[in-house]
């Protein structure tokens, strides 16, 4: 077993996109040692079932849930103690994403990554490089920059340590 913390990725689809089996396989396909993937898709494929056999992905097939219940259900799923969406339509980058965002986490004791630009560390969020230069995101401010800055309103493509998800108590009724 590894000594890295379990990253669970999240994949939310209907099952039948277009580049879905490009994304599964970058996830399979990445170097990191420790992860899983779950996927909840709204239908089942012919696709999905391909991937049964591997006993990194979990496969859930939910045709009653929408919306926030999808990703809800996904995320009590969850084993890992890093949670990384992906779009469907999504690949990483390379075979070292992972990997190299497991560093920026572990290096800087951060439980929320979503660019170089936006990090959580000690409770606040933070923008900008160099550290001197960031202003803090408070608990009171983080909603107007959520909503102000699109870059960080979707889930897809950030990691997040499984706490604070736990600590988002937010029903959103959109897929973001």
């Amino acid at each position: 077993m590894s000594n890295e913390k379990m990253i669970s990725t999240i994949i939310l689809t209907n099952g039948h996109e277009e580049r879905l089996k490009s994304s599964i396989d970058s996830i399979i396909n990445q170097d990191y040692p420790n992860k899983e993937l779950i996927i909840v898709s709204t239908k089942s494929s012919e696709m999905l079932d391909e991937y049964e056999i591997n006993p990194m992905i979990k496969i859930h097939i939910k045709p009653e849930l929408s919306g926030s219940k999808v990703r809800n259900f996904a995320l009590n799923q969850v084993e890992g103690e890093y949670v990384f969406f992906i779009d469907p339509q999504d690949t990483l980058l390379n075979d070292q994403s992972l990997s190299q965002l497991y560093k920026d986490m572990e290096d800087n004791n951060s439980n929320f990554l979503s660019t170089t630009f936006i990090t959580l560390r000690d409770g606040l969020f933070y923008f900008g490089e160099p550290q001197e230069d960031v202003n803090p995101i408070t608990t009171d401010d983080y909603w107007f920059y959520f909503v102000k800055i699109r870059e960080i309103r979707p889930i897809y493509g950030k990691l997040f340590g499984k706490e604070i998800l736990n600590n988002l108590n937010v029903d959103i009724q959109s897929d973001q």
